[in-house]
């Protein structure tokens, strides 16, 4: 075998060890229903390590939102993700809160229905196979704790 035949076997080699140790992207079908009209919608997933924190992966902004219902696509590797679904309803660039301790911004989880305190991960995680995920959670406005409180 010639030197430049060693070359290309070796590059040859390298490119298929490194193709087969990169993660396969999945696609993560999200549907959000019940938005309000206006503000600024913050959609991405987050791993263990950035969970309730503001890093996230695979995310999407959306400007002038508009009521309804809307989807999403977000493409990454395999693994367990949180939703991390912020709606900053006036714009105002902070997670506002009521005097009564709930969030005046909307904001969604995965199984966030069912939710009484803070999550944990473990609570709100789902499994990202190759195969992909697909999910429809309801966003969460200061209407949701008010009917929680009077007993609707």
């Amino acid at each position: 075998m010639t030197k430049s035949m060693h070359i290309i076997a070796a590059l040859s080699s390298a490119c298929l060890m490194a193709m087969a140790g990169a993660a396969h992207a999945a696609d993560v079908d999200l549907t959000l229903t019940g938005l309000k009209d206006g503000g600024t919608l913050y959609v991405s997933l987050q791993t263990a390590e950035q969970f309730m924190q503001e890093d996230g992966t695979g995310g999407e902004t959306i400007n002038n939102v508009e009521a309804g219902d809307v989807s999403v696509t977000l493409d990454v590797p395999p693994g367990t993700y949180a939703l991390s679904i912020w709606h900053d309803v006036n714009d105002n660039g902070e997670f506002d809160m009521a005097e009564q301790g709930w969030p005046e911004d909307g904001w969604a989880a995965y199984n966030g229905t069912s939710l009484v305190s803070t999550p944990s991960f473990g609570q709100v995680s789902f499994e990202v196979t190759e195969d992909g995920f697909s999910l429809t959670e309801p966003m969460i406005y200061p209407e949701f704790y008010e009917k929680m409180m009077s007993g609707q």
